[in-house]
């Protein structure tokens, strides 16, 4: 294995970079380039940690920052060809298998961290369905854990201690009140209109393999086959409580939106203003009826 690690990046300094320095400690962990504390299996570059010592690291990466425009430390990239349809494709992954109870809760498959020095903005996991993002990423505006451009699908339950939605007048433009005035009853019709159900969730085939897979499943990790099966079950044993997307669609439909997938799903957050206006017009009903009967009470 370390033979062919250091043939295959051999060649590689001998075609780029004829000043390039190949290291090779005698423990097989090799260094390119400017590495020369090896405490990571292969590093390109100078040690791009400060702590690194005090790590057991399978790569390190760390690109001088001179004059381009896109520093990169490390890049994952598939590019399919038109006759080969691949089960998966993953630019980067990261799997972590502990032994039981080693290092208890902490073990990441993947590390995105961005350290906030200063008042310059960032995150630290950036993902985005925009091809764009690749040569122009988005000018970010704080400091977050992680930042997404473009829908986010989550199979499963979503935990947070706090959502927050953007509803900073600055942000809004073409304002107009909702539901004002003889338009009221409307909302209200509207919504005694909906009706309300108690479900289960089909599988839509985020859980399907093709036979291959699961044969090969079957055969060399009958643990994973088995945690799939297991989580598909529980996926459509919970029972849910909600509306009709179609029912929705007809009479708030800015409230529904049509995926990539063909399926619609509601906006639940936005039904809370409706609701408070609706709220609003039985208070002023209410208001109405107290009037009227103070005055047939003198």
């Amino acid at each position: 294995m370390r033979k062919n690690i250091i043939l295959a990046f051999a060649a590689l300094i001998a075609v780029n970079a004829a000043n390039a320095q190949l290291l090779v400690n005698d423990d097989g962990k090799v260094g390119i380039g400017e590495a020369t504390v090896l405490t990571s299996l292969l590093t390109v570059g100078p040690s791009p940690l400060s702590l690194q010592s005090t790590c057991n690291i399978g790569l390190a990466a760390s690109p001088k920052s001179t004059t381009s425009y896109i520093n990169v430390g490390i890049e994952g990239a598939i590019k399919t060809l038109s006759d080969h349809t691949p089960e998966q494709n993953h630019g980067v992954r990261g799997v972590i298998d502990p032994y039981y109870y080693s290092a208890l809760g902490r073990n990441y498959g993947a590390t995105g961290i961005f350290s906030g020095i200063g008042t310059a903005g960032g995150t630290g996991v950036l993902g985005s369905s925009m091809f764009s993002t690749y040569y122009s990423g988005p000018n970010i505006l704080g400091k977050y854990a992680g930042y997404f451009l473009g829908d986010v699908n989550v199979t499963g339950s979503l935990t947070a201690s706090q959502v927050l939605t953007t509803s900073d007048m600055r942000l809004k433009e073409n304002v107009t009140e909702f539901g004002a005035n003889d338009d009221r009853r409307a909302v209200l019709n509207n919504l005694l209109d909906i009706n309300v159900f108690e479900y289960n969730l089909k599988d839509k085939g985020e859980f399907d393999v093709s036979e291959e897979v699961r044969s090969m499943l079957q055969k060399e990790r009958p643990e994973a086959l088995e945690e799939l099966e297991n989580r598909k079950k529980e996926f459509s044993s919970d029972r849910h409580y909600g509306v009709s997307a179609q029912e929705i669609l007809s009479l708030f439909p800015n409230l529904v939106r049509e995926g990539d997938d063909g399926y619609y799903s509601v906006n639940y957050i936005e039904l809370v203003p409706i609701l408070i206006r609706c709220i609003q017009e039985l208070n002023k009903e209410l208001e109405e009826l107290k009037a009227v009967n103070r005055v047939f009470c003198l």
